[in-house]
């Protein structure tokens, strides 16, 4: 029997270039099944830079990235598919489907039966509470909405959670609170049934409070990895966000109290 490595996410290294800027410097990132990570990091950090060649959609200049233990370049795209799927900040799509046909595009890698396909589809618009809407047009929807619809079409692609890597590119960031707790809801339950989660996020409230890990990222280095606490620290926000910050602890959570800029 094959061993699922424990890193379904291996990036040793990586460098990645547009000319002669180098966008990230020699970047490490691990991400191990059943957990939640987080990348984090002020603007122009490298965050959605690092997320895209994770997905091989950007060419490194150098380095190493291993899913489930084997080399990007080495996978066969279905296959790849299969295991691996990221949800982009901004999913553009023109035509006229309805929330039903988008979710199905997620299908694409498998070989099965039709009723097979609606099934799968059935199961990941009921996770993201938009079952009962399946076949209102999609241009029609909200920008969150079509969030929602996108996170369902990425849920269909990976099948099902153990040994699969879900990547969320600020999947929250059009949301309102209602639905930000479910996008984290699915998340955690998915890590919790054996997927590798990787989300890039902006606001260090819900990194403290739902990842399991946090790597720093400021101007394309690697600044910080580890448990929340450990590297969410308030001097290591200051120097790279230049504010000042104080945690406070309240109802058992952390909340970060941000004040005037430091210099």
């Amino acid at each position: 029997m094959t061993t699922m490595p424990q890193n379904l996410l291996q990036a040793k290294s990586v460098t990645v270039k547009a000319g002669r800027k180098v966008l990230l410097d020699s970047v490490d990132l691990s991400v191990s099944a059943g957990s939640l990570a987080a990348i984090i990091g002020p603007n122009g950090a490298g965050k959605s830079t690092l997320l895209r060649a994770v997905t091989g959609e950007l060419e490194a200049e150098s380095g190493q990235i291993e899913i489930a233990g084997q080399a990007l370049n080495e996978w066969e795209p279905a296959a790849l598919a299969r295991r691996r799927a990221c949800l982009p900040q901004v999913s553009t799509l023109s035509f006229p489907f309805t929330i039903r046909e988008v979710v199905t595009i997620g299908r694409h890698p498998y070989r099965e039966s039709h009723q097979s396909t609606q099934d799968k589809v059935a199961v990941a618009l009921e996770t993201v509470g938009l079952l009962d809407r399946a076949d209102e047009g999609y241009l029609h929807l909200s920008g969150g909405e079509k969030q929602r619809v996108h996170l369902a079409r990425v849920l269909a692609q990976l099948d099902h959670p153990e040994g699969r890597l879900l990547m969320l590119d600020e999947p929250t960031a059009s949301l309102d609170l209602t639905y930000q707790q479910l996008v984290f809801s699915i998340a955690e339950s998915w890590a919790a049934a054996g997927a590798a989660v990787l989300i890039v996020l902006h606001d260090l409230n819900q990194a403290m409070r739902h990842a399991q890990q946090v790597t720093i990222l400021h101007r394309g280095q690697h600044v910080a990895t580890g448990a929340p606490r450990e590297v969410l620290t308030s001097e290591r926000i200051e120097r790279v966000y230049g504010v000042e910050a104080e945690w406070i602890d309240t109802h058992g959570h952390c909340l970060l109290a941000v004040g005037g800029p430091t210099v």
